[in-house]
This record gives C-alpha cells, structure tokens and sequence, in this order.
C-alpha cells in the first residue's frame, strides 16, 4: 500500500512549520485535529509571555501565487470555530517544495476580508495571505500574535461596555447594511 501523497505533502508542512519557529516558543500538536494543528505560547528569555495562538498548517506543492499573493482554497466549515476561540488563530500554508510558508490571522480577515462576501454560503473560499507575512520572520509573526491577542480580547470582551460593543460588531458583521443599537437593562438585551 502506497500512502498518499496529500499525507506526505503535510507531514512536511508540519516539520517546516515547527523548525521555523523560535526554539523558545512551545508547540502543542492537536490529535486529532479539527480544524486546529497546533496551540503555540510564546516564550522569551525563558518566561512565557502570556501569548498563545492556535495553527491550522496547510501544505502545497504547486504555484499558488496570484497578483503578488499566495493564495488557498479553505474550507469555510471552521470560520465560525475560529470566530468563537479566545485566542487568535492562524493559517499558515507552506510550500514544501521551496520551504517558504506565509500566514494570516483569521478572525481578523474573516471579519474584515469576507466581511461582505457570502462565505457562510460557500463551503470553501480563496484566502490570500500577503507576501510580507513570511513563516521565517519571527519577529513579525511575533508582533502580529501580540496586535492579534489585542483583537480577540475586544471580539470576547470580559467587561460590560465592552462586551455590549462587541455583540454589536458581530452582529453588524452578519449584514453590513444594517446598523444594530443595543440596550442592556437588569432585564435583558434588546
């Protein structure tokens, strides 16, 4: 029995994935994975930081490059998973062929790139990652981790005022062309 191709093309993924990131960093592989391969924590002089962020890895062999982007085809079935998780999520795809790997913070694009695209109608859609966002530049990857941390805090805000603004945006995010008003009273939400 021959194994499959798709199944060495993401082994490979994988190991360029974790060898590209800082050594310091933890990585916890998800098994099984639904939709998350990896949660990963951010360590810097031997002290966590307090960042984490989870990692769905995607390998390619062909050319996937389109004005200047790398582009997937990404199942839209775990968009609202993503939207949910309390940390930020990202989609790293990696060309295994060149070694090269980019990423994107996807609650971010979801809720900005797709904002109105129909995608909840789609089972897949094209996700473009930007060529800047390149795997081998920690320190960008880490910068973004940190701005990404900031975003999901105010996407599942722990305070009233802000938990109020963020069920409006989300709400809003569903069709752009209605504005949402929402009053909280000891009641309930309207």
């Amino acid at each position: 029995m021959k194994r499959p191709e798709s199944h060495l093309i993401q082994e490979e993924a994988e190991r360029l994935f974790e060898s590209a990131l800082p050594r310091e960093w933890v990585r916890r592989e998800h098994i099984p994975d639904y939709g998350i391969d990896y949660e990963v924590e951010v360590w810097e002089q031997g002290r966590f930081t307090g960042l984490q962020f989870a990692v769905q890895v995607k390998g390619v062999t062909g050319k996937k490059l389109t004005s200047g982007k790398a582009r997937f085809p990404f199942e839209t079935a775990h968009f609202d998973d993503y939207l949910k998780k309390r940390i930020p999520v990202y989609l790293v795809v990696i060309h295994v062929r060149k070694g090269i790997g980019y990423w994107v913070f996807m609650q971010e694009y979801i809720l900005t790139e797709l904002r109105n695209k129909p995608w909840r109608d789609q089972t897949t859609v094209t996700v473009y990652l930007p060529p800047s966002n390149l795997l081998s530049e920690s320190k960008l990857l880490r910068q973004s981790v940190e701005n990404a941390d900031k975003y999901v805090a105010k996407l599942h805000p722990a305070a009233i005022p802000a938990a109020i603004a963020a069920s409006r945006e989300r709400i809003e995010a569903l069709d752009p062309r209605f504005a949402v008003e929402i009053h909280a009273t000891e009641k309930g939400i309207h």
